[in-house]
């Protein structure tokens, strides 16, 4: 028999979903495991990787049952060649991209998993809409859209997308307006609300109220989960959880959403990976315990002596790393130090249907987090961590703005002074520059008088003696030499000033 070394299917162009196979699962459809299941073989299988391989194997099984079936008397014969034929034509030939189910449920995956062949056309017929056609006779089918394998990573992280964004706020005061409490919690959300619902607060008095307000992006509800304990409302502190809108109606599992893997997980083709890598965050580590008593009323408990009588009880079975109850909640929960949560959980199920944590004697459910729940609680974690170092970093930039503020006044100080200081030097230089220049005068004056008088001397001298004349002339010189006499001693003194 002839073999097509590439099938008419991968011949021809299939359109691409870029989305991948996961996406065309039937919306409404709730996956069980099983179904869950056999839509990863088949994503597996008839991927864009591995079809080849898959209808290479198929060929080789079909050759395999044709050699079986084919009797002695016809092999190298004209009728065995009509039967090779006969066979290639039908439907569900290889050539033509179809692929047995029983095949696929030989696989040792599918066996692990236990699917089976009928399983495999159930989920393919009815589950993924417009992925695989079944042939004519029920038992093969084949692929007529082409799609790439979804990746671990993402499988992992479509496990625990956040799906709701509602909250319960409770401890809310009975005679609260209440737009004035929405607007309250729009500004601290910096979101606005989409919806509300007010109700009575159950497990307190009539003094209080609760509130469910839904957002449209779930962060918004982590920012406010991570305010919860600092969150008061005209002097009251409320409490805050996440929840469902009471209006909200039940709806199914989303495609792929089953429970967050535990252990390492290997898909053929892809590395393998634990949970954890993935998803950034430890898991199933995470206990929920609760209804608790009211914290708040005069019950006697309190949320410290809780927390403490539930790290004392949960120690005796795993360690713990750590116990949180807040004060005003009903629910608290446990952080255990090895990935012991669900196995904790359903043995404290079995042996009493939860932990007693001496209230009373009741016994307190407990659920191990998974999911988007799990990862609910460490985005908190995380968003308080980012609060709290905001908080820090600004107390550190109003410290430094201090700082830099006393420093800029200390230099405008001393540039006042340094300014004040070369005033005084100018105003000196100048003073001392105007009493140069009038000594200078001073000596020039003193220079002219004097040589003058040494003239009038000469020409007394060259004069005859006698008469009036001569001795008014000597009266003059001596009044002159007086004046010299004088301005003499004021330059001098000038010049001593200076």
């Amino acid at each position: 028999m002839q073999v097509l070394s590439t099938p008419q299917c991968l011949q021809r162009e299939l359109p691409f979903v870029p989305e991948g196979l996961w996406s065309l699962v039937i919306d409404g459809v709730s996956l069980p495991p099983l179904h869950y299941a056999t839509v990863k073989i088949l994503d597996m299988y008839f991927s864009n990787k591995e079809v080849r391989s898959l209808l290479a194997t198929a060929d080789r099984e079909l050759t395999k049952a044709k050699t079986k079936s084919k009797p002695k008397n016809l092999e190298n014969s004209a009728g065995s060649m009509d039967m090779d034929a006969e066979l290639e034509s039908q439907p569900n030939s290889t050539a033509l991209g179809f692929v047995p189910a029983s095949l696929i449920a030989s696989f040792k995956t599918a066996k692990k998993e236990g699917v089976t062949d009928k399983l495999i056309l159930t989920v393919a017929k009815h589950c993924l809409r417009g992925a695989f056609e079944i042939s004519n006779d029920g038992t093969c089918l084949r692929r007529i859209v082409a799609f790439d394998q979804r990746n671990v990573v993402d499988m992992i992280k479509s496990t625990v997308v956040l799906s709701q964004s509602c909250l319960l706020i409770r401890g809310i005061p009975h005679d609260a307006v209440q737009l004035d409490f929405l607007s309250f919690v729009a500004d601290k959300a910096e979101s606005a609300i989409t919806r509300h619902l007010f109700d009575s607060d159950s497990g307190r008095s009539d003094e209080f109220k609760s509130c469910y307000i839904q957002f449209a992006d779930p962060t918004v509800m982590v920012k406010l989960l991570a305010l919860a304990s600092a969150l008061t409302y005209e002097d009251v502190t409320l409490s805050i959880e996440s929840s469902c809108f009471p209006t909200t109606p039940t709806t199914t599992t989303p495609a792929g959403m089953a429970s967050a893997p535990t252990t390492t997980i290997k898909e053929k083709g892809q590395i393998a990976i634990h949970p954890s890598e993935a998803l950034g965050y430890p898991v199933n580590r995470l206990l929920k315990f609760g209804p608790l008593p009211d914290t708040s009323a005069s019950t006697g408990f309190t949320a410290s002596s809780l927390t403490a009588a539930a790290r004392t009880a949960f120690e005796r079975v795993a360690p713990v790393a750590d116990c949180v109850v807040r004060p005003g909640d009903l629910f608290g929960y446990v952080r255990f130090r090895k990935a012991v949560a669900r196995e904790v959980a359903g043995m404290l199920v079995k042996q009493g249907g939860g932990i007693d944590l001496g209230t009373d004697g009741e016994i307190v459910r407990v659920v191990a987090l998974e999911g988007e729940e799990e990862r609910l609680y460490h985005d908190v974690a995380k968003e308080k961590q980012k609060q709290l170092f905001a908080s820090d970093a600004m107390i550190a930039i109003t410290a430094s703005r201090a700082v830099k503020t006393r420093r800029n006044q200390a230099l405008k100080h001393q540039a006042s002074i340094s300014a004040a200081a070369a005033s005084k030097r100018r105003a000196q230089q100048q003073q001392a520059k105007k009493s140069a220049a009038k000594a200078s005068v001073a000596k020039a004056v003193l220079k002219g008088s004097k040589r003058l008088m040494e003239e009038d001397e000469d020409t007394v001298m060259g004069e005859t003696a006698g008469g009036a004349r001569m001795s008014r002339r000597i009266a003059d010189m001596k009044r002159k030499k007086v004046k010299v006499d004088a301005l003499e001693d004021l330059v001098q003194g000038l010049s001593a000033f200076q």
